[in-house]
């Protein structure tokens, strides 16, 4: 009587990850390799970074640092409350605003940075 050995068979296993990747081109694109035709919106969507001008928030001056929880940013502007004594980082990214509170935690300077 001949024994045959059954050995896996690695080469099945090559069409069954290329279709997985087929779906990712599906999703990602028009499926031809294009850019979608409308841009992607929502929690998901790439966020632009927004340019910081501190003129645009010269009226939180004075204010309580309540405020600026109850404030809507632009989405892509990085927000930073720095606190009297708070170590910050010196890196600079132009679109961040500093909000520099003072003892009493009222907004006593505002910065790009």
């Amino acid at each position: 009587m001949t024994r045959i050995a059954l050995r896996p068979v690695p080469f099945l296993a090559a069409p069954a990850f290329a279709l997985g990747l087929c779906g990712c081109t599906a999703a990602s694109g028009g499926g031809d390799g294009t850019a979608p035709s409308s841009p992607v919106t929502g929690p998901g969507a790439p966020v632009t970074p927004v340019i910081c001008r501190v003129g645009d928030f010269a009226s939180f001056k004075g204010q309580p640092e309540s405020v600026l929880a109850a404030t809507t940013f632009p989405r892509g502007l990085a927000v930073r409350i720095v606190k009297p004594g708070q170590p910050v980082t010196m890196d600079f990214s132009e679109s961040r605003v500093n909000f520099l509170l003072d003892a009493q935690n009222r907004i006593d300077e505002i910065t790009c940075g």
